[in-house]
């Protein structure tokens, strides 16, 4: 079960991060 919530919270760090890093790519692409 630790492992599980381990990956989840990794997994939920880089969605975070791909988002805060993506979006203002894609506002510049629009």
């Amino acid at each position: 079960i630790p492992v599980i919530v381990a990956v989840a919270s990794v997994n939920t760090g880089f969605v975070q991060f791909l988002v805060v890093y993506a979006a203002p790519l894609i506002t510049l692409e629009l």
